[in-house]
């Protein structure tokens, strides 16, 4: 989570010191680029403010698909080209692991600004 996926390098908050005790996966690290501003979920199985309610066909579409279980598209900086290739093993850990991950409620405000997002069929999601 911290090296080959590196979900941590994004959803994990960083202070001076490097990650915040305590919050590992509990986002909202904001993440500036000249195109948007964001603000990367929590995904600790927090069932009011992270993943804990989706199931893992819900958790395994947002990290290959980029979707979440609302339909709403998951956008950059999430790496999806790269998660689409995982095999159905290496994912299937990645959510065994996430599970496991000690919840932690912390609500995040997704994305301050962004550019419209198109779905496949080119509707705005």
């Amino acid at each position: 989570m911290n090296s080959i996926v590196a979900c941590g390098n994004c959803h994990t908050p960083q202070g001076p010191d490097g990650p915040l005790p305590g919050m590992e996966l509990a986002g909202g690290l904001v993440i500036e680029d000249p195109a948007f501003t964001v603000r990367p979920p929590n995904i600790t199985p927090d069932p009011e403010t992270g993943i804990g309610t989706w199931t893992d066909d819900q958790i395994i579409a947002a990290i290959r698909e980029g979707r979440r279980p609302d339909g709403r598209i998951i956008g950059p900086p999430m790496p999806i080209g790269l998660y689409r290739q995982m095999s159905d093993r290496d994912v299937q850990a990645l959510v065994a692991y996430l599970r496991q991950v000690r919840p932690v409620r912390n609500q995040v405000r997704l994305r301050a600004d962004r550019p419209a997002l198109m779905d496949a069929s080119g509707r705005e999601a």
